[in-house]
């Protein structure tokens, strides 16, 4: 890739993949954004979700907020990095609230039904 991608484009596509791949259903108000790089050790991750919750809140209280991050290293892998990287981040959004691992079973069916559904064709 010639040119680095901006925040924005990277929001237009978690939108188009949203409603492409997940009927629109995920929270619009998910912050999207590249990083040049996770702390270390990032044991060579592409993507990190996190949740967030009101200010002064405890831990457990609802989430209002999703953040998904991009590293720049899954940019210069390739857009099939990229792409696959930000479904795979999706997917935890979509599981948060019934997968107890992050990668548990019900993220990886998550997984399975976007690949069976076409999500990662030509992608990999």
């Amino acid at each position: 890739m010639a040119a680095q991608l901006t925040d924005r484009w990277l929001r237009k596509e978690y939108l188009k993949l949203n409603r492409r791949w997940f009927d629109g259903k995920l929270p619009r108000n998910t912050v999207v954004k590249w990083c040049d790089s996770f702390p270390k050790p990032d044991n060579g991750v592409y993507g990190r979700t996190v949740t967030y919750r009101a200010s002064g809140t405890k831990p457990g209280a609802p989430i209002i907020g999703f953040g998904i991050t991009i590293s720049r290293r899954a940019e210069r892998s390739g857009m099939a990095t990229v792409m696959v990287t930000l479904l795979h981040e999706m997917a935890h959004v979509k599981t948060w609230r019934s997968s107890r691992a992050p990668h548990g079973r019900v993220w990886v069916m998550e997984m399975r039904r976007l690949a069976a559904a076409g999500a990662f064709d030509k992608l990999w």
